[in-house]
């Protein structure tokens, strides 16, 4: 359960960083997966 939430809490931050749209279908690790 706690492993879920924080995969969650890690995409969030993601989302919310990304610039482009075309980046919340990416389904990276990490941003730094994005570059």
């Amino acid at each position: 359960m706690i492993e879920l939430l924080i995969l969650i809490a890690l995409r969030t931050s993601w989302v919310l960083n990304a610039d482009s749209h075309d980046l919340y279908f990416i389904p990276a690790p990490s941003r730094g997966g994005l570059g």
